[in-house]
């Protein structure tokens, strides 16, 4: 990174550092809680949530769940962070929890259920870590903060009803954003730069494979549609990558304006029904 770079990151950096304080001293919470998976978004906020809370004097923990079996690596990159930043953490052994839900649920036998929609599983468990994270957040008095970037808010790569926690600090960011914030701290390349996990719903191992396209490309994605140049850049793509479409080929373009359109009720609050209000009539009712 050039010192211009370094100067863009060390700003945004301290925007969300006072955004959070402000919004401890705001709510008179004690402090944050943030569910850390192993990478570099969980890492980057749990960092800036908690400079916010030395600023103000207030407290931060960070959550490892224990998966035995469910996203045994995510365990192991979590722990390296712990230690080579010295979190305050608690580890909650959640796969012995899901494993009873799921039981009490009958999964096995429901015979809309098959091993070929592990989405279902995926969100139950993402919906029951939710859960955890906020009781430990309502025990302590504490924000439940949510690592979603800006690209997996825009093609909804989140569980809805439980990625959100109580803010949103980076969804505006880019992944090359977080990565440069991250860079801000001293985290070194191997585990700034580390591609993102695949979700458990997928049998590929990178996000990148599971999208079928780059998070260069999802970066440049999200500028065109903020921009309003998605659907021009879609109609002037040929279909192989070119210059006036920033690197990003037409199938990318496609697969991103439908992931977004399809995912669009995860970004909107819950439809609310409102009842026509009417006069009655003054001789309704009357003889």
């Amino acid at each position: 990174m050039n010192s211009n770079s370094d100067d863009r990151f060390l700003n945004i950096r301290k925007q969300i550092v006072d955004w959070l304080s402000n919004h401890l001293i705001n709510t008179g919470k004690a402090g944050f809680v943030i569910g850390l998976s192993g990478g570099i978004d969980s890492l980057a906020l749990a960092l800036m949530s908690r400079e916010a809370t030395e600023k103000c004097g207030k407290d931060h923990l960070t959550i490892i769940f224990r998966l035995d079996v469910f996203d045994h690596i995510h365990n192991i990159r979590a722990e390296e962070l712990v230690s080579l930043f010295n979190f305050k953490c608690k580890r909650i052994n959640a796969e012995k929890i899901y494993q009873e839900v799921e039981q009490a649920l009958s999964i096995s036998e429901d015979p809309s259920f098959s091993s070929s929609h592990p989405t279902v599983i995926t969100n139950l468990r993402a919906r029951l870590m939710s859960a955890m994270l906020y009781f430990h957040a309502n025990l302590h008095n504490l924000l439940l903060l949510g690592t979603m970037n800006r690209g997996e808010f825009n093609i909804g790569y989140f569980t809805k009803n439980a990625s959100a926690g109580d803010l949103l600090p980076m969804v505006n960011l880019s992944k090359a954003d977080i990565r440069g914030i991250a860079g801000t701290y001293g985290v070194p390349d191997d585990i700034r730069l580390r591609k993102a996990s695949a979700s458990a719903c997928d049998n590929t191992e990178t996000a990148e494979e599971e999208w079928a396209f780059t998070e260069d490309e999802l970066d440049s994605m999200c500028k065109m549609y903020s921009e309003d140049e998605l659907d021009s850049r879609l109609q002037a793509s040929s279909g192989a990558a070119d210059p006036g479409s920033m690197g990003v080929n037409k199938n990318s373009l496609i697969l991103f304006k439908s992931m977004h359109r399809n995912s669009e009720h995860k970004r909107k609050f819950y439809p609310i029904f409102q009842p026509k209000l009417y006069r009655i009539s003054p001789l309704s009712g009357r003889s």
